[in-house]
């Protein structure tokens, strides 16, 4: 614990400031490939990435078992298992990542056929699915790799790769764009391009942080991958689940309303995946010291932690879902035009929600820590199911339109996350049943407050320039961070936060 505590306020420094490179860029990359594509080409990317990541299920539970297994066996300093268990997933993503190129492929002359393409991009989708596979399977193989640094609390390291990987995904896309005709497929080479340059730099990273990895056929162990089976067994389940929540939507507006309202809904999830985005930023520095807890079976500070990093989270988050939700009108207007004005209601639809849900996300490495993850893949999946259905219902049988699957999103997402998650926590391990709920209000309460606020100033002034929205956003948050410092906070969390600060600077 001293190690993940003493590297707890950089880790979380590192993920914040690529947060902020990334949502930079997506920012940015939206209005540019819409303005070079048109609304209902940029569509046709995020249903490709979506149909990418349900082909890709079997891959996706590997990377998570894989992080898992290897930070108790290092915790342990088990160097013979992890060594097992590293080059076990690692030969097995091989095999997976063969197999689904070879599938993308085949695939390739048909995706046009199955899909509401707009004219004059039928042949390029076909050419944007295989890319988006190659990518995928080549962020895939990098999970044993990256590994190392999240087993040893190096998320800077983490970080500092992803940045770099990030800006040679824009330097392609740009020079794609500028030298070349307009194409899909530009989209899918920047993205290739990344994840290969993230896979070789995480590559020599863990061998830089743990000198006796060793990479070789012969290293593979049937009993790891017998334990690496049954728990991604269960990690494909809920990994079912967990994109029938946030990988339907564009799928179905596609099917039911076409692929102009497509276009039109796309942008707004790309700001619900900024979002998310920034609650991993926070969440990924928690995974780690949940799983060193419980190799040391400490549950009474696994459970301190927890409870404590609900109540940071729900704060964090509250100014940003505020923000988004009180800015709505602005924010559209200044970042896409005039004309996206009337999807505020919409955006606001889908990133209130989230400040319900969001704040929990962290308990979910109690349940994988603990490998009970067959209970939370069940509601997971149940859920997802709930949130299709509704979703189909409330498109043919009521004139909600896209309203009608964020409204289905943000019910079904909530009952999972804030009701069933922490209910199951909670009974695992052994604590009363309100145990994780206490922490959830203030961030509520602070989001409320901060989006009605953001709503009052559009009354008084008028928001139609970068400037003055950026103006009113920090505005709003030199008034948030002190009244959460100094009101939402107890005199223990910023004892706790002045800790980190010493521990970081000594």
């Amino acid at each position: 614990m001293p190690e993940a505590k003493r590297r707890l306020l950089r880790n979380v420094s590192a993920n914040v400031l690529y947060l902020l490179a990334a949502t930079g860029v997506g920012v940015w990359q939206v209005p540019y490939l819409i303005g070079r594509l048109g609304v209902a080409a940029y569509g046709q990317i995020g249903v490709l990435q979506a149909v990418v990541n349900y082909g890709s299920l079997l891959t996706f539970a590997v990377t998570w078992t894989i992080c898992r297994f290897m930070a108790l066996r290092l915790g342990r300093d088990d160097t013979d298992g992890a060594n097992a268990y590293f080059n076990t997933a690692l030969f097995a993503l091989f095999a997976l990542a063969a197999l689904l190129l070879a599938v993308a492929v085949a695939a390739r002359p048909y995706v046009p056929v199955w899909l509401d393409s707009p004219a004059g991009f039928r042949a390029d989708v076909g050419r944007l699915l295989v890319l988006f596979v190659l990518a995928s399977c080549l962020n895939a193989c990098n999970s044993p790799f990256l590994s190392v640094p999240f087993a040893r609390h190096r998320f800077d390291l983490i970080n500092v790769i992803r940045a770099f990987g990030m800006a040679l995904q824009v330097a392609v896309l740009v020079a794609a764009f500028t030298r070349l005709p307009a194409r899909l497929a530009h989209y899918g080479w920047a993205i290739a391009a990344k994840e290969g340059a993230v896979l070789l730099l995480l590559a020599w990273t863990a061998r830089h942080l743990w000198p006796p990895l060793r990479i070789g056929a012969s290293r593979i162990r049937w009993h790891a991958f017998r334990d690496m089976a049954v728990m991604s067994l269960w990690s494909v389940v809920d990994r079912i689940g967990f994109l029938l929540y946030f990988n339907i939507d564009l799928i179905l507006i596609n099917a039911f309303l076409g692929a102009e309202r497509c276009g039109r809904y796309a942008p707004l999830t790309q700001l619900c995946f900024l979002f998310g985005l920034f609650t991993m930023a926070l969440v990924q520095t928690f995974w780690p010291i949940a799983y060193e807890r419980i190799a040391r079976e400490d549950i009474d500070t696994l459970v301190a932690y927890a409870r404590r990093t609900t109540r940071f989270m729900g704060l964090a988050l509250g100014l940003p879902v505020g923000l988004l939700c009180g800015l709505a009108g602005p924010l559209l207007t200044v970042w896409l035009g005039p004309a996206w004005v009337v999807f505020a209601p919409l955006l606001m639809l889908l990133v209130g929600p989230l400040i319900l849900s969001f704040p929990l996300r962290h308990l979910f490495s109690i349940t994988h820590g603990l490998n009970k993850v067959r209970p939370t893949a069940l509601i997971t999946l149940a859920g997802g199911l709930v949130n299709l259905v509704l979703s189909v219902v409330l498109l043919r049988l009521t004139p909600l339109g896209m309203a009608g699957v964020a409204l289905a999103t943000g019910l079904s997402l909530t009952l999972r996350n804030t009701l069933v998650l922490p209910l199951y926590c909670a009974a695992i391990l052994r604590r009363p049943r309100r145990t994780f709920f206490g922490g959830l209000l203030p961030g509520v309460m602070a989001a409320l407050i901060t989006a009605l606020a953001g709503l009052a100033l559009q009354a008084f002034f008028t928001l139609d320039s970068i400037p003055a929205v950026l103006a009113a956003g920090a505005g709003l948050a030199a008034v948030y961070v002190p009244l959460v410092c100094f009101r939402a906070l107890s005199g223990g969390d910023r004892a706790f936060l002045v800790s980190l600060l010493r521990k970081r600077t000594s």
